[in-house]
Parts: C-alpha cells; sequence; structure tokens
C-alpha cells in the first residue's frame, strides 16, 4: 500500500511538473479585431507624464531624432538630420557630441543605428554604408572600430552580452550564406555564428519597423520585419515571446514575392490591398504599444501585460493631434515622445497634460522658443 501511495505522489509531481513547463512554453496571441477598432484618444490612455527639456546652443542643434537610449545617469539622442549623437544629462543638460562625418579611421558617412555596450559605457555606432562598426566613449573620443566582411552590413544591431551581438540584416542578401534575418555573432574573427530565420528570396525594397531591437530590462526583444510574431534573443537560440494575429490581413508570400520595380509602386500597392503594413511595436515593463497601418487609416494597439487586455484604436478623419503620439523608445515603465519646440504651446494648452505636468516643468516650457532643441515627454499608459 506505502508503495502504491508513493507512486501516486511521484505520478501527480511529475504530472503537475510536465504541465507547468508546458504553460511556460505557452506564448500569448493577441487577435487583432478591426471591427472592435475604436475612435482614438491618445490623451484618454494616458496615466503620467514629465519632460525632459534638452538644452539648446548655437552650436548643438538638433534636427530630428532617430533614436534615444538611457545609461545610468545619461541621456543619448541620435539625430537623423544633422548624422550626430548627443549625449545629455538626465536634467536635459548637454554632456558632449558626437559628430565625426569622413571615411577615414574612426569616421562615419551615416547612422543606420546605434546602441551603448553597457559593460564598456561606450556608445557604437553602426554605419551601414561604410560596413562598420564605430565605438566613442561617453565623452566623445574614438575608441576603436570593427569592418563587417559579409558583403552586406546589418541595418540594426543589438548587444546580448559582453561578447555577442545581434545583427538584422533585414532580407537584403543574395549570398546563400546569408539569407538569414538575424544572425548572432561576436566580432572575434571566424567565430562560430548562429544564424535565424531563413528566408528564400531577398526583398529590394522594404519597409523595416521603426525598432527591430530593444532591451526590456534584461531581455532582448527582437520584431523581425514583415513579421506579426515577436521574438526573445538570447545567446544560444530564439524564443517566441508573443505574436499578434491579423488573420487574412497579414501580407502573404506571394506579395511578398512579387519584384517591385521601385518603392512607390510597393507602397501604394500596400495601401490599395487589404494588409497590414508599416507595423511598428514597443514594449515597456507595463505596456506593449503597437502601431500599423490597415487601407487608409493609422491603428492602434495597447496591450496591458498584467492583465492581458488589448484595446485597438483607429484613427479618424477627424483626428487631429498638435503633437506626436508616437513612442520612440521606452525607459521601464515608460514611453518617450520627441515633441518639437514649437508644438509646446498646443501641449501645455491641454488639460490632461497640463495637470499632470510639474510646476516647474510649466515654468520652463512657456520659456521655450520654436528654435529650441525638441523635448522629451516620458508617458505611462493606464
Amino acid at each position: 500500500m506505502y508503495k502504491i501511495y508513493t507512486c501516486v505522489i511521484l505520478l501527480w509531481i511529475t504530472c503537475m511538473f510536465f504541465s507547468c513547463k508546458q504553460e511556460e512554453n505557452k506564448t500569448r496571441t493577441y487577435k487583432v479585431d478591426f471591427e472592435k477598432a475604436k475612435p482614438y484618444d491618445f490623451k484618454s490612455e494616458i496615466d503620467s507624464v514629465h519632460l525632459i527639456i534638452l538644452e539648446t546652443s548655437k552650436d548643438h542643434e538638433i534636427g530630428r531624432i532617430s533614436k534615444i537610449l538611457f545609461s545610468n545617469d545619461k541621456v543619448i539622442v541620435s539625430d537623423v538630420m544633422t548624422h550626430s549623437i548627443y549625449v545629455f544629462n538626465r536634467d536635459g543638460i548637454l554632456v558632449t557630441k558626437i559628430s565625426y562625418i569622413g571615411n577615414g579611421p574612426g569616421e562615419y558617412v551615416r547612422i543606420d543605428d546605434v546602441l551603448i555596450d553597457s559593460f564598456a559605457n561606450q556608445i557604437i555606432i553602426l554605419d551601414g554604408l561604410q560596413k562598420k562598426m564605430v565605438t566613442y566613449s561617453m565623452s566623445g573620443e574614438y575608441i576603436k572600430e570593427f569592418v563587417f566582411q559579409s558583403e552586406q552590413a546589418p541595418m540594426h544591431f543589438a548587444q546580448i552580452n559582453d561578447e555577442l551581438y545581434a545583427l538584422d540584416y533585414q532580407r537584403h542578401s543574395r549570398g546563400l550564406s546569408w539569407k538569414y534575418n538575424l544572425i548572432v555573432s561576436s566580432l572575434v574573427p571566424g567565430c562560430n555564428m548562429q544564424k535565424y530565420l531563413p528566408y528564400e528570396e531577398p526583398l529590394g525594397i522594404s519597409f523595416s519597423p521603426r525598432t527591430t531591437l530593444f532591451k526590456l530590462e534584461d531581455t532582448l526583444v527582437y520584431v523581425p520585419q514583415y513579421s506579426p510574431i515577436v521574438y526573445n534573443v538570447f545567446a544560444d537560440r530564439l524564443d517566441v515571446r508573443y505574436s499578434f494575429d491579423f488573420g487574412n490581413n497579414w501580407i502573404n508570400e506571394d506579395f511578398e514575392r512579387i519584384k517591385w520595380s521601385n518603392a512607390i509602386d510597393f507602397m501604394n500597392a500596400l495601401e490599395n490591398s487589404n494588409f497590414v503594413y508599416y507595423f511598428n511595436l514597443l514594449e515597456s515593463k507595463t505596456h506593449i504599444y503597437v502601431e500599423f497601418n490597415y487601407k487608409d487609416k493609422l491603428y492602434h494597439a495597447i496591450v496591458d501585460k498584467l492583465t492581458g487586455v488589448s484595446k485597438l484604436y483607429r484613427n479618424e478623419e477627424e483626428f487631429n493631434c498638435s503633437f506626436p503620439t508616437t513612442p520612440l523608445a521606452v525607459n521601464g515603465s515608460e514611453f518617450i515622445i520627441p515633441i518639437e519646440a514649437y508644438q509646446v504651446r498646443s501641449l501645455i494648452e491641454e488639460d490632461v497634460f497640463k495637470n499632470k505636468l510639474k510646476k516647474e516643468n510649466l515654468n520652463d516650457l512657456i520659456r521655450i522658443t520654436e528654435d529650441s532643441n525638441p523635448i522629451l515627454m516620458f508617458i505611462t499608459f493606464k
């Protein structure tokens, strides 16, 4: 009797173990139902807001922010217009500017992506045109550069640990050994490369998500091109994090394989089809923000990660917001939206924002001129 009882207990523990493992391996799928989309009211979703006003000086005027990163007490901003990197402290005071445009060592032609090496506390710029990564100190001194030996440089990159990088090649290669969306590798010559998400045909014309690789606490998250599936990137594997189900409204393989003659034809075909396009995603500790186009409308989805509740919104014709509503970066539970100086007046006239802003922020905003650098707006969703 004792043996039977012991076997039953062991069997129950085994079943519970495998049941838990199966539960852990389940990934969530968020189904998108266009019929349930509501008119978009961005302001109603805001729970909290605060601002960082970036210092402005004659020689350090920012054109258009393309990426925002954080490192300890620093805010790093990439400017697509001036091809420069600006380093500010958390009060918005400029610390240094990196601008070494050229073809020589330590110089770059353009900034395709930028990351913070959190292990060495350095800034690394990806120059896809010259197929190299250029490393600078936080104070702007050139340290070293690495030249890719592949036929094409990645379009985006991120750091997995102090040795490995995730390199997003964006489905452009025709070389058999490079027909993969993501490659994990160190910068040591001759090292082993791990290759993920293979494809048969390259895409000559494509529209990449604004952010394909981003760190969320200690996890690297990957949003591939033309994919509603989001992945976790580890040193030795790629795991599905979650996915969005658009049904028949997601781009099919036949559409992808069409040989488009130019980007205009491709874009027009997307707009005239029943396919979702311009799929962008960012995730904070508490929420997932998704933005995409469908037919002639812009849609927004906000997912509460704790409850699993998702809300779908649609921009109506009368939708008119005097400042951007698209987050460009995340910091903990906050989404960050750059706001141009000329949009500040409309911001402080909105009661939903004015009532949440600190009095000091309001006083500083009133003194801003149209020539001032952009303002970083940090928001949390309800």
